[in-house]
């Protein structure tokens, strides 16, 4: 079957299409991969739209799988207008929010309903996901399917520390755009360095933000105390660096972020919305912290190394039993088959 899998920009390409597309072409499946899509509406849509004609055209695709919302959107009409079999579109999560003004939401809302008339199947990463479309009336239940994202769980193993230190390194990986939170990450910080146990903090991730959190973090006296790495292609040498993983994130889907710290074996602390109720079980898999309590579950943490290991191991247990990545791109497969 020959297959394209299409999507806006180059790191879902890398977090969520290459590990699927190796295996369908280990299972005889020709795929080819195409990505670079501005996500702001404008006329360029159109000639993009017929570059995917003629891609879906020139190679005589079978299944045409889309990932995030512009891609999805240049992806499903040129399929519609190219007569595609099947088209499958991959949505992490609903994409508008309250952040956004109320036409804008309006706006995105009718054109997913629009377009999901276009394609056979849709995927979200969780039954969060899935309730959260349902409720904005974007497709009846049949058509929306749950498979989560993946993780290599050999490749993220646990890696012994080279050395022990009384410092507790507390860490996280994200883009740095508002959604993330990492303003939040910054602040308990300051809170946490007041304490007896010597913190430091790491921040894996690159965005428009950067400058401003730097800022941020000299404002609040923690510019020896936060060290800002920037985007890293492979993170494990990153989470092998932490203790504590945390994510104060204000929206997302099922974070791939989270994880794989999880699957490394690290304690996570992540913000309390229904994207996490299903990776993380508070207290057994991990901590789901409301806004009053982030520095309470750190502080928890960082005063028990006992208690990290056992959350770590029960993380990494829970990720391989319903995260690991051969078991969905098994069921990506079967989706894409039909």
């Amino acid at each position: 079957m020959r297959i394209l899998e299409l999507s806006t920009e180059e790191s879902v390409q890398r977090l969520y299409i290459d590990p699927l597309a190796s295996y369908l072409r280990v299972r005889g499946h020709t795929v080819y991969q195409k990505h670079g899509f501005r996500r702001s509406l404008s006329l360029m849509d159109l000639a993009s739209m017929a570059r995917v004609w003629v891609w879906l055209k020139k190679w005589d695709i079978d299944v045409l799988h889309v990932q995030t919302a512009k891609a999805g959107g240049i992806g499903r009409i040129a399929a519609w207008l190219a007569g595609t079999k099947r088209v499958v579109y991959t949505m992490h999560d609903v994409p508008f929010h309250d952040q956004l003004p109320l036409w804008r939401r309006r706006l995105y809302r009718r054109l997913e309903w629009l377009l999901a008339h276009l394609c056979q199947v849709i995927t979200m990463d969780s039954p969060a996901g899935k309730n959260r479309a349902i409720t904005a009336g974007l497709a009846p239940a049949r058509k929306i399917h749950v498979i989560p994202v993946g993780v290599e769980t050999a490749w993220f193993h646990p890696i012994p520390k080279a050395f022990e230190t009384t410092i507790v390194v507390v860490g996280t990986v994200a883009r740095l755009v508002p959604d993330k939170g990492i303003d939040r990450f910054l602040r308990i910080l300051a809170v946490l360095k007041m304490g007896r146990i010597p913190v430091r903090g790491v921040i894996v991730g690159d965005g428009p933000l950067r400058r401003e959190l730097e800022a941020l973090a000299r404002h609040l006296g923690l510019a020896t105390l936060v060290t800002f790495r920037g985007e890293q292609r492979d993170v494990r040498t990153e989470l092998a660096l932490m203790d504590i993983f945390v994510l104060p994130t204000k929206r997302e889907g099922l974070s791939v972020a989270v994880m794989e710290a999880m699957s490394m074996a690290l304690p996570v602390v992540v913000s309390d919305i229904p994207a996490f109720r299903y990776l993380v079980r508070h207290n057994e898999t991990g901590l789901v912290a409301r806004p009053h309590e982030w520095t309470s579950h750190i502080g928890t943490l960082l005063h028990s190394a006992e208690r990290r290991q056992t959350l770590g191991l029960e993380a990494r247990a829970h990720v391989q039993k319903y995260y690991e990545q051969s078991v969905c791109n098994r069921a990506y497969e079967r989706v894409l088959v039909g």
